[in-house]
């Protein structure tokens, strides 16, 4: 079975427009190259993304409102396992 390899780094400003935008970077954990064209979503708020050619990503809300607290971050690419955060 292959070991993870994400490196997923969720950074989330403390500004009141943070409530909107989650962005991070997609990473292999053994040599940190980029995932380019990663899948991510948040499971209970139906938001998906892919990262660009970079690994980097960008989830943001339509209207104004804050991402659910409990919701679970998802990340896939092909030949790696699924990592939940």
């Amino acid at each position: 079975m292959k070991k993870v390899l994400f490196l997923l780094l969720c950074l989330i400003s403390l500004l009141s427009y943070s409530q909107y935008v989650i962005t991070g970077k997609v990473n292999n954990l053994e040599d940190k190259e980029a995932l380019p064209y990663a899948s991510v979503y948040l499971v209970k708020s139906h938001i998906g993304v892919s990262s660009d050619e970079n690994g980097v990503y960008k989830l943001e809300r339509d209207f104004k409102g804050s991402f659910n607290k409990l919701d679970t971050l998802v990340v896939s690419y092909i030949g790696y396992k699924e990592q939940r955060i």
